[in-house]
């Protein structure tokens, strides 16, 4: 009885590390996305300006 204890605390112990990890790993992935995105979107408008300043000098 006492050892059935013993395992059952124990996998809660596991179950609560497996949990830690998976927020962890959770939120390091919506900080990834996050960042590819921003990036992303920085990457696009900053091409936009350039593209619209190199097209206003070769064109106009």
């Amino acid at each position: 009885m006492i050892l059935a204890g013993k395992q059952l605390s124990s996998n809660k112990h596991l179950l609560k590390a497996n949990q830690a990890a998976f927020e962890v790993k959770t939120m390091a992935t919506g900080t990834v996305i996050r960042l590819v995105i921003t990036s992303f979107w920085q990457y696009t408008i900053f091409a936009l300006e350039l593209g619209h300043s190199n097209y206003s000098t070769y064109y106009l």
